[in-house]
């Protein structure tokens, strides 16, 4: 995904990380780097901030091409 990403990007194309999970691997984050990454957004859950993505951002954004990684992860409520 983040090779095809950079591609795009290369040929002009708006391309943006909305939700990427690296999990501490360096050749990952080297794939990352010169992408802009939208904020994830802060929520309160069980007196714990949570930081999740943000689609509302996202969708705000009408991004040409937007990176979402994680579909299997659970959001908080």
């Amino acid at each position: 995904m983040l090779a095809s990403a950079r591609s795009e990007k290369a040929g002009g194309r708006d391309v943006v990380a909305g939700l990427v999970e690296t999990h501490g691997r360096r050749e990952t984050e080297q794939l990352l780097e010169g992408f802009e990454a939208l904020p994830r957004k802060p929520i309160v859950y069980r007196n714990q901030v949570m930081h999740e993505f943000d689609l509302d951002a996202a969708l705000e954004r009408r991004l040409s091409l937007l990176l979402v990684d994680e579909y299997a992860h659970t959001n908080v409520p």
